[in-house]
């Protein structure tokens, strides 16, 4: 473990420098914004900052941080051992091998080096303004890991980017994919897991509500409820629960089939609020055809949309996609993933180059 603590340091990380360009040149384009005294939030079909200037979003995605997957560790996926590469596996697995006391330091050291100031400083030179966090709920259980949230908002003001806090993990999970370290029952099904995500919302709010380095509240991420009905719910409970101490800041909902279908919304469910996409075309390239229709939807719902998530493919195919977004003018910007990683068949902006018996005990967890 200390080897792979070593590893994510980003001093120790390999930057591949084609994919980088692709990205800094979208970055440095257009309608970019640094921070600005007032909140992010949304005007018509545009996004605007503190001072009500036009801004496109442009930035990463922070995973594997306080959120863990095995893949962005080194392990592969496999559909034979999903539920082994969630974070409440790679705990359970880690911990029977050096004990949990072992694991609870791991997890802090993790938390801090992952997404260290150095990192910060670095996606503000690449031409970033945003990143998106994918947060795990387990990890804000408790104050420490409100300490741990707090850390990563002070290092991204200190460096002029903006955050989207980003529920990754919802209580239960809202889908039964390794991403939202699903429990045995989910969010769905779960009156009480509901219930803790909605207090979980208000108090993300509570905590947050004076914070403007904060762009918005990514309500869940890329939900699969068994229906848009128990969607449309969830965030309209979510949304109440937040406008009852925070009027100020952004909501980003995305859709349903892991943010892919928008047909249960009708229009904003609040004022202040956009809506987001994620596109990956693993099985076929129809970037093109994707990204037409949630244009269509964004103006059918007369809001912006914003791509929360992309990547995860080849430097050409990146860069058409980073191409799309920025000549349709209804994506107000995206975020890549991901900031760092163990490469795979994919290039890494930011490669974590693993040593041999850190992989071993990855490939382990994810395949025991």
């Amino acid at each position: 473990m200390h080897e792979f603590l070593d590893a994510i340091a980003i001093a120790a990380t390999r930057e591949h420098h084609e994919l980088a360009t692709v990205l800094e040149t979208s970055a440095r384009s257009g309608a970019h914004g640094a921070l600005a005294g007032g909140v992010v939030h949304r005007s018509g079909d545009q996004i605007v900052d503190g001072a009500g200037a036009p801004i496109t979003l442009r930035g990463v995605n922070l995973g594997g941080a306080l959120l863990w997957e095995s893949w962005i560790w080194g392990g592969t996926i496999s559909l034979l051992h999903f539920a082994e590469q969630s974070e409440r596996h790679i705990r359970a697995a880690l911990a029977s091998i050096v004990g949990a006391p072992a694991v609870a330091t791991f997890a802090q050291a993790v938390y801090d080096r992952m997404i260290a100031d150095d990192d910060f400083a670095a996606i503000a030179a690449h031409g970033f303004n945003v990143v998106r966090v994918p947060i795990n709920h387990r990890l804000l259980a408790d104050e420490a890991g409100f300490v741990v949230l707090d850390r990563v908002l002070d290092r991204a003001e200190a460096h002029g980017l903006y955050v989207v806090l980003d529920l990754h993990a919802a209580p239960g999970g809202q889908s039964k994919y390794f991403v939202a370290d699903p429990d045995d029952e989910l969010l769905w099904t779960s009156s009480a897991a509901q219930a803790r995500t909605v207090e979980l919302w208000r108090a993300i709010a509570t905590r947050y509500r004076t914070r403007t380095v904060v762009a918005g509240y990514d309500l869940l991420n890329e939900p699969d409820p068994p229906d848009g009905a128990a969607l449309f719910a969830i965030y309209t409970r979510i949304i109440h629960a937040i406008r009852e101490v925070d009027s100020d800041h952004m909501i980003i909902l995305e859709g349903a089939d892991v943010a892919r279908d928008f047909a249960m919304f009708s229009a904003p469910l609040d004022p202040d609020q956009i809506f987001s996409f994620h596109l990956y075309t693993w099985f076929g390239n129809d970037a093109a055809k994707r990204v037409a229709r949630y244009a269509a939807t964004a103006e059918r719902l007369h809001a912006p949309m914003w791509c929360g998530e992309f990547g995860e493919n080849t430097v050409d195919a990146i860069r058409e996609q980073v191409e799309l977004f920025d000549r349709t003018p209804q994506v107000r910007g995206w975020a890549f993933w991901t900031w760092k990683k163990v490469a795979n068949r994919y290039p890494a902006l930011h490669e974590i180059v693993a040593s041999p018996s850190w992989r071993a005990t990855i490939q382990w967890i994810a395949h025991p």
